[in-house]
C-alpha cells in the first residue's frame, strides 16, 4: 500500500517540504481515481505514520 500510494506520490520530496495542501490534493486524487473511502483512509494512515 505504501509503496504503491505514498511513494509515487511523495517518494522524491523531503518531509518538511510537504504541506497540508499537498495532503489535500493527494487525498483528493486518491478517491478520484476509484478508491473507496476506507482504503483512502488507510493509505493516509500509513503516510502520517511515516512522517
Amino acid at each position: 500500500m505504501y509503496a504503491q500510494h505514498v511513494l509515487p506520490a511523495f517518494g522524491g520530496r523531503r518531509v518538511n517540504a510537504l504541506t497540508t495542501e499537498d495532503g489535500d490534493k493527494w487525498v483528493y486524487a486518491l478517491r478520484s481515481s476509484g478508491l473507496a473511502d476506507a482504503t483512502v483512509r488507510n493509505v493516509f494512515v500509513a503516510l502520517h505514520k511515516a512522517i
